[in-house]
């Protein structure tokens, strides 16, 4: 079972490698594995307003789109009723 780090915690451990720090000394420093910490960048630099969205949940924008996507669903089964 993996252990579970909160978003603040990954996205400060990001920021020091941002900042300069190798991933090798922060990740031995923190005592996380190196692969975590790129995977970690990797999702901070693709998805900067939100990079760690918890377990189960979604970005505002993929929740928005399932929200519209159900939306659409529901109109073409009203439409289909009323023909």
């Amino acid at each position: 079972m993996s252990k579970q780090y909160s978003a603040e915690f990954k996205e400060q451990a990001v920021k020091r490698v941002l900042a300069g720090e190798s991933s090798a000394k922060v990740a031995r420093d923190l005592g996380i594995n190196v692969n975590s910490l790129y995977s970690w960048k990797s999702r901070y630099q693709k998805h900067p307003e939100q990079p760690f969205v918890g377990s189960g949940n979604l970005r505002d924008a993929d929740a928005e789109l399932r929200r519209l996507q159900k939306e659409v669903r529901d109109l073409k089964e009203e439409n289909e009723f009323l023909k």
